[in-house]
């Protein structure tokens, strides 16, 4: 017979519980077995498995968090934080440790380079007995930006006083995303 035993996550140790064995001996119909779980302490490192950083302008960069936890019973040691793939970092990226139910944040960053999707890898080693590599993945789209065209560049009116005038500002994109845009008056000598 083959008895299976688990600590099911849990800190607690010398939990204890019993086997029955039932048979058809009229002497001892049901014989117990003590069984004792003892946990050995040890980290247990949980983050997500996939980040998407979405849209970014190429050039420019979006950042998002990503948490680490100790769900385990012992600290959780981080010997390596590392990145792969063109565009993307990540800061903190020196060794850390978790005590048990601890979280430590991670920013990572994307700044794509080109337009299309890129993919990439967060690494982080440990002493977690069950998965010394933690393996996050990543995926992120650099987008062409919109690039704001305005003609004139100046506009110069002379007026009497009580007077007033219209004149167009023709605005235009000549990028390859969609300009949002919105118009005020600022005043003042210098500008807007």
């Amino acid at each position: 017979v083959a008895v299976t035993i688990s600590a099911g996550g849990s800190c607690e140790t010398g939990r204890q519980a019993w086997a029955v064995i039932s048979s058809n001996d009229p002497a001892s119909p049901n014989v117990e077995v003590p069984v004792r779980l003892d946990v050995v302490p040890s980290p247990g490192l949980r983050t997500q498995a996939t980040v998407d950083l979405a849209d970014a302008y190429v050039g420019t960069g979006t950042t998002t968090t990503v948490d680490i936890v100790n769900a385990g019973c012992a600290d959780l040691h981080v010997t390596g934080i590392s990145i792969d793939g063109a565009g993307f970092g990540v800061v903190p990226s020196a060794a850390l440790t978790l005590a048990p139910d601890a979280t430590a944040s991670l920013t990572v960053s994307f700044t794509p380079t080109r337009a299309g999707a890129a993919a990439g890898r967060l690494r982080l080693a440990s002493d977690d007995p069950a998965m010394p590599v933690t393996i996050v993945e990543l995926e992120g789209t650099g987008v062409a930006p919109p690039e704001i065209g305005v003609a004139p560049s100046t506009v110069t009116v002379e007026l009497p006083s009580r007077a007033r005038a219209t004149r167009t500002v023709d605005i235009t994109n000549r990028g390859k995303s969609d300009l949002a845009w919105t118009a005020r008056v600022a005043s003042g000598a210098s500008g807007p």
